[in-house]
């Protein structure tokens, strides 16, 4: 449950750094916190493939516009990985 959580997370802060319009303070505090969670994903042994998708997806999608899940499951297939 902590991988999925984890890319949940990565999806929700590559759309926010999209799409919402950010003080420069909150973006560098959304950059610090991407960095945490990459280094998550990495100690979780989220394959990077998987970790690409979920670049991908979260870029590309408004998270305030679909279903976590419905998302991660794309970048789960993009990947052809599950968590």
């Amino acid at each position: 449950m902590e991988k999925v959580n984890t890319c949940k997370a990565v999806l929700t802060v590559m759309s926010v750094l999209t799409f919402q319009r950010l003080t420069k303070e909150e973006r560098e505090a959304e950059h610090k916190n991407m960095d945490g969670l990459i280094e998550a994903m990495d100690r979780q042994r989220i394959p990077w493939k998987l970790q690409n998708a979920l670049f991908y997806i979260g870029e590309h999608y408004d998270v305030r516009a679909w279903y976590l899940d419905q998302l991660l499951h794309m970048a789960q297939q993009r990947a052809g990985v599950e968590v």
